[in-house]
Parts: structure tokens; C-alpha cells; sequence
């Protein structure tokens, strides 16, 4: 029995990261969402803001957005996961 609660308490938590990575990610611009993958491929914040077409300066403004820092934070564990 209390395998079982573990395993439906482990599923439940999976789902709910599953849909704030998904509603972090709604909340992002394609621009935006883009720069996340583009900033955790190498973490260089300027390269990552001129693949996206902006300037490499916007890189540091871009990381310091709550929005775009918890999608690349959720983004990150989904990917260590």
C-alpha cells in the first residue's frame, strides 16, 4: 500500500512540474522561448540574444526577466531530468 502511495505521489508531483513547465512556457513569446533553448545550449547570454535577432547587449536584460529566468530553471531540470 504505501508503494502505492509513493508511486501515485511521484506520478502527481511529475505532472505538476509537467504543467508549470508548460504554462511557463505559454507565457513566453517564440522570440523569448527561443532564447531560453538558444541561452542552456552553451549559457553565453550574448550568443543566445543574437541568435534570436537581438542585440548581444539584451542578453543580460533578457536573463534578468522572472519570466524567462523560471522557464530556463524549469527548462534546465527538464533537461537534467
Amino acid at each position: 500500500m504505501a508503494k502505492q502511495e509513493l508511486a501515485l505521489t511521484e506520478g502527481s508531483s511529475q505532472q505538476n512540474e509537467k504543467s508549470e513547465f508548460l504554462l511557463a512556457e505559454r507565457e513566453l513569446e517564440p522570440q523569448e522561448r527561443l532564447f531560453c533553448y538558444e541561452y542552456l545550449t552553451d549559457y553565453n547570454h550574448r550568443r543566445a540574444a543574437s541568435a534570436v535577432g537581438r542585440s548581444a547587449d539584451a542578453g543580460v536584460s533578457l536573463l534578468r526577466k522572472p519570466k524567462l529566468a523560471k522557464f530556463i530553471r524549469l527548462l534546465a531540470d527538464e533537461l537534467a531530468a
